[in-house]
């Protein structure tokens, strides 16, 4: 073979490979949406410590969907305040395909638990439970009217819980869901934040206890806590020591995130704190299963998260 064969070949070699990448990615994003609408960034490195990547992986499908309610109280309530305004909203990227699989039972009844609090045989029951009925700051004897819009009452008369489900990162081997609640009873906003987490491959939700091994509370807690105090050293915060463990828990590339919610270590109006933990610092609590995946992961996407609307604007 000669000098000249070989370099042909070796040039073939590399248009072949950037044909292929691009078609991955095209492919990715049409059948997700356009990549300025959905997709934060794009991450194509191994995780720290990959010897492999599973590169057969296709990409998933997400459809958009959005629901609202309005109910407004018949009378006032009280002498003190006016009617009352009920709004329900729950707004979702809810996924079609995963790895080209649209048997997703699995993801969807884990998803619907967590969004909705209860189990429900679809997604549209849910809905349209969440949605029939008003939820207000008080009074809740009070009879009220569906009305087809935001009726015009003080804000402090509002009572708003919005539902977002959406992917907040994908990669070769995981699809991280994020469910996040939205509160808003008068005086401020509250959020929870929860994650399902769903092994593309194999096609099934893992929870925390997949992740991290049972029974090993007191030694998470102090790797939590040291981290806490770092974050506290040098960010100047004040944090509180943690209790107990998180149970929401959101895998990335290189570490994993612990959620405390509203309240658990901080004041409230500090909102949910996340506290990152490497897996370096976390391979002793690490599953098998779990470090397997780490180990042979790879191709990491962020999406764009979902907002809540203009539900609650100032007087």
């Amino acid at each position: 073979m000669t000098k000249r064969t070989l370099l042909i070949i070796i040039a073939l070699l590399v248009v072949v490979d950037i044909v292929a990448a691009f078609w991955y990615l095209a492919l990715r994003i049409e059948n997700s949406g356009q990549s300025g609408d959905i997709f934060v960034r794009g991450e194509t490195e191994k995780a720290a410590q990959a010897d492999t990547v599973i590169d057969s992986s296709l990409p998933d499908v997400f459809a958009l969907g959005s629901d609202e309610a309005f109910f407004v109280s018949q009378e006032a309530a009280g002498t003190e305040r006016g009617q009352l305004l009920s709004v329900k909203r729950v707004t979702n990227r809810w996924p079609q395909s995963i790895n080209g699989s649209d048997s997703l039972v699995n993801i969807e009844r884990e998803l619907v638990r967590k969004a909705f609090s209860r189990s429900y045989g679809t997604l549209a029951e849910a809905v349209g439970s969440f949605l029939s009925e008003p939820q207000f700051n008080y009074g809740s004897g009070l009879a009220f009217t569906r009305v087809p819009q935001a009726a015009n009452v003080p804000a402090r008369n509002r009572n708003v819980r919005h539902v977002l489900v959406y992917p907040y990162s994908t990669s070769f081997q995981l699809l991280v869901m994020e469910i996040d609640h939205y509160g808003y009873s008068g005086d401020g906003w509250s959020k929870r934040t929860a994650y399902v987490v769903y092994d593309r491959v194999r096609q099934r939700v893992i929870d925390r206890d997949n992740m991290l091994i049972p029974g090993q509370e007191t030694a998470l807690l102090a790797v939590l806590n040291k981290k806490i105090a770092h974050i506290n050293q040098t960010q100047h915060l004040d944090l509180l020591s943690a209790s107990q463990v998180p149970a929401e828990v959101c895998p990335k590339r290189t570490g994993m995130v612990f959620e405390f919610q509203e309240g658990d270590i901080a004041p409230s109006s500090k909102g949910v704190i996340d506290v990152f933990i490497d897996y370096a610092a976390l391979k002793p609590y690490l599953t098998d299963a779990f470090r397997t995946i780490v180990n042979n992961n790879g191709g990491y996407w962020e999406y764009k998260a979902l907002r809540p609307g203009d539900v609650a604007p100032a007087e």
